[in-house]
């Protein structure tokens, strides 16, 4: 995971040139630095599955928005509509144990767009439109990529203290499973994700 403060620094590291002028602050979902009614939009792109806290940082969201303001946010849909976090799970199940594979597949807790939904009603949301994508996940070759993947899933220390052999037959067998995705380049696989829309 990254240190405090170094995911502002690498954004402000890689903003686009001759963008607008970006306040950039570092804080907690639950409890966002930003004063009440603040902003017309908030959008929160593949976050709300990795917070600890859900309820709260949709609070803290519908406290940031103006009256009439509008929440746009996305996560993954069900860990099936994700072939490589699907292999992965399945080749942990079978090389590591049944319970590490489980929470693996944690960060996919919004296959369900009804839990979802309620979810955003929860906070105080209206007028909630959730629609089905599928956007495409480019990675580099599956030997460079599916460490780095399996580093940043919630099982990571799990995943630092296998053995040489282990990991090694855990990249293999993943990388042998998304075989039919390889391109040019490296890996090009599908990713189910939620877009949700909604109004304060």
């Amino acid at each position: 995971r990254p240190e405090p403060g170094r995911a502002t620094w690498f954004s402000r590291q890689n903003a686009p040139t001759g963008s607008a002028d970006i306040d950039w602050r570092h804080g907690d979902a639950a409890e966002l630095p930003v004063n009440d009614a603040g902003f017309d939009t908030v959008l929160c792109q593949q976050g709300l599955q990795f917070f600890p806290n859900k309820p709260a940082a949709l609070g803290e969201m519908y406290r940031a928005l103006v009256p009439g303001g509008r929440l746009a946010l996305c996560v993954w849909r069900s860990i099936e509509h994700s072939p490589c976090n699907s292999a992965a799970a399945e080749a942990l199940a079978r090389l590591v144990s049944q319970d590490v594979a489980t929470r693996s597949a944690a960060p996919y807790s919004f296959g369900d767009p009804e839990r979802l939904h309620a979810h955003i009603r929860g906070a105080g949301f209206r007028n909630i439109e959730i629609r089905e994508a599928v956007v495409t996940r480019r990675m580099l070759p599956p030997e460079i990529s599916i460490p780095g993947c399996l580093q940043s899933m919630p099982i990571a220390p799990e995943i630092a203290a296998l053995d040489e052999a282990t990991h090694a037959a855990l990249v293999k067998e993943i990388s042998d499973a998304l075989e039919g995705y390889r391109d040019a380049d490296g890996l090009s696989i599908p990713q189910g994700t939620h877009i949700a829309l909604a109004v304060k």
